[in-house]
């Protein structure tokens, strides 16, 4: 079975008709309950059923955003052409700084890495870090995401 039957199998099932029902109202959906490791298959299903619309998925840390964004570049490259997918990640706390925003944008991922130092640290980001989100928020103006 390929990626796409795979795809095309998921999608046809009550469940996800009724997800894609809701999802495609647009709003918030919460993958708290889903297998993590089926988050970035679910992502790029979303982006097969709404290749048009930028999604979101919210991440809790840098790990996971690294992890995410490699696994959905797989499930994107097996089943998906010219993907648009984009991957946040949360806000910083006083435990976790930000861990970034990783963005998938045409069939190629962006990264959007956090800045790794807290607010009121007196040090400044690694240039990779500045460099890295500098330019996802250019591919993103460019295709009128920002």
């Amino acid at each position: 079975m390929s990626a796409g039957d795979l795809f095309t199998l998921v999608s046809a099932s009550p469940a996800a008709q009724s997800l894609l029902r809701r999802v495609e109202k647009g709003g918030v959906l919460s993958c708290e309950h889903i297998n993590p490791a089926a988050v970035p298959f679910l992502a790029a299903l979303l982006h097969r059923e709404f290749p048009h619309r930028p999604i979101v998925v919210v991440t809790d840390g840098l790990k996971t955003q690294e992890r995410f964004h490699q696994d959905v570049q797989t499930w994107l490259g097996v089943g998906i052409q010219n993907a648009k997918v984009k991957i946040n990640n949360a806000e910083s706390s006083a435990d976790h700084p930000a861990s970034g925003v990783g963005l998938l944008a045409f069939a190629a991922p962006l990264f959007y890495p956090a800045w790794e130092i807290l607010p009121h640290e007196s040090k400044l980001p690694h240039a990779d870090v500045v460099s890295e989100r500098l330019e996802t928020l250019v591919a993103l103006a460019a295709k009128g995401n920002v």
